[in-house]
């Protein structure tokens, strides 16, 4: 396995609960601060923003050239919780240049 392959995922797996709470409560105008010093301890990036858009539970939008949203989706596809909640919705997942990770759901 390649060794950058799956950099985030440890950093992801602290967050997916309290992903999932944001999820579950929206609309909330909360989002959920995140460390840059945590993101910059896994990889050496300038800017770890990205975009992440599932459409009942599947991946909608291209995500290739961001490993920290692949990372991210991988773990939330395979969460039995996740799966529950995004039957039916669109959840779009945005980390802004601020480190904050903030949800949007709507309904399909």
């Amino acid at each position: 396995m390649n060794k950058q392959q799956h950099l985030y995922s440890n950093l992801w797996k602290m967050y997916i609960p309290d992903i999932l709470d944001m999820v579950e409560v929206f609309p909330s105008n909360l989002g959920i601060e995140l460390s840059k010093n945590e993101f910059n301890a896994v990889g050496n990036r300038e800017d770890y923003c990205f975009r992440l858009e599932l459409k009942n539970g599947k991946i909608a939008n291209n995500i290739q050239g961001s490993a920290v949203a692949r990372d991210l989706a991988e773990l939330l596809l395979a969460d039995s919780r996740a799966k529950r909640l995004f039957a039916g919705k669109t959840v779009i997942i945005r980390l802004l240049s601020n480190y904050q990770l903030v949800a949007e759901v709507n309904a399909l």
